[in-house]
């Protein structure tokens, strides 16, 4: 692979969950886009890197209602309007809303979808974009075996928001995977904490929020806590400047 050859890299864009939403007189929780994206993994080839994006865009709509993602109006979510909608569904033999209440009737039907029907639907909704490929000049890449903080808040034990201290770099994903995995089982093991992420004195180390706002596509169950994470970080070229 030669070095002017640029690297093909998969980034999530930066998705939150808010409570922030208002329907009539509820409040309803929203996935809602700000700025910044999230380095997710680094490909030579396109077609590999292409192929994650689509696998992990994949992952992100089946986790979520579209007509709650950016907010509450068609426009946010389709190019189409409200009766394009409509008949593009009929086109692809799924039945629309009768009242035009697109989030609840998603939350009603999308399990009896079939897959066609599934990616007919999504078809439409051209303005959701949860990850994206970007091409970038070749440069040096490692992976960097980071410490999360956990602080006590009289109840148990919270992680830090986001972020980690960074301890060990590594050139190998797998190396570092691996370092990570080790220094998991050992802090766990140090803490007597077990899979339910509770203590032998009942003390609990919760991950719900952390993991949620580092990833909101991925389903989040209580359970082990994580003590050490890998983070994919590109290094400054020879003039100083990171790229």
């Amino acid at each position: 692979m030669a070095n002017d050859e640029p690297v093909h890299v998969v980034q999530r864009l930066n998705w939150v969950w808010s409570d922030d939403g208002y329907d009539g007189a509820d409040t309803v929780q929203l996935l809602v886009r700000i700025p910044g994206v999230v380095r997710l993994r680094t490909f030579d080839d396109e077609a590999d890197a292409l192929a994650e994006r689509d696998r992990l865009e994949e992952v992100a709509r089946r986790r979520v209602n579209p007509f709650r993602c950016g907010g509450l109006h068609l426009r946010q979510q389709t190019s189409f309007d409200a009766d394009r909608l409509h008949d593009w569904l009929l086109d692809g033999g799924i039945d629309p809303p009768a009242d035009r209440d697109w989030a609840a009737w998603w939350d009603a039907v999308k399990d009896a979808l079939d897959d066609s029907q599934w990616r007919h639907a999504w078809r439409a909704l051209d303005r959701l974009v949860f990850h994206e490929v970007v091409a970038r000049p070749r440069r040096p890449v490692v992976y960097v075996l980071g410490q999360v903080g956990w602080r006590y808040n009289d109840q148990g034990f919270d992680p830090a928001p986001e972020g980690s201290k960074p301890l060990r770099a590594f050139r190998s994903r797998e190396r570092a995977e691996a370092e990570c995995d080790d220094e998991n089982d050992i802090a766990r093991s140090a803490l007597d904490v077990g899979d339910d992420g509770v203590d032998v004195s009942g003390e609990e180390y919760d991950m719900l929020q952390r993991a949620s706002r580092a990833d909101p596509f991925r389903e989040v169950e209580k359970g082990r806590p994580i003590f050490y994470e890998v983070v994919e970080v590109e290094l400054a070229d020879l003039t100083g400047q990171s790229s």
